[in-house]
């Protein structure tokens, strides 16, 4: 039999992403989400928070370096990819991370603003068009998520 892994996660990106690209020019973007849970321990609540490192490659790297920023919610599809390797102290180690095939961005598009100013090209991102601090561009309806 032929098995199957996916994973949704829907959260928080814990800070923008970070676009390199590969020695073939592939566009790699990696980024973490949080996602905040309700926990129950000794029969008390309390509030939890998990990490996800998410990496995306190619066009949707780049849209996701183009769009999104850190503090904004998203949801996250893709699938785990786990990494085993031995640390230089011989410790065996595991990595879990997921290998995103979509995204998309949650909440409004005030929230979205509101959650992170636009990057400039001083930091070889991408500028805002409207030259007023604003996130979004007038074409944002024609972005393929």
């Amino acid at each position: 039999m032929r098995g199957f892994s996916r994973v949704v996660i829907a959260g928080n990106l814990g800070g923008d992403p970070d676009l390199r690209y590969t020695a073939q020019g592939t566009p790699v973007a990696n980024f973490s989400v949080a996602v905040n849970r309700r926990e129950r321990r000794n029969g008390e609540e309390r509030d939890a928070t998990d990490w996800y490192r998410v990496t995306y490659f190619g066009k949707q790297a780049e849209i996701a370096d183009q769009y999104l920023r850190r503090g904004a919610p998203v949801l996250v599809d893709g699938r785990l990819q786990i990494d085993d390797w031995v640390g230089d102290d011989g410790t065996r180690r595991t990595s879990v991370k997921i290998i995103g095939d979509n995204f998309q961005m949650l909440g409004s598009r005030d929230d979205q603003q509101n959650n992170a100013p636009a990057r400039t090209e001083s930091s070889g991102r991408r500028d805002d068009n409207a030259g007023d601090g604003s996130y979004y561009d007038d074409d944002l309806d024609d972005v393929p998520f």
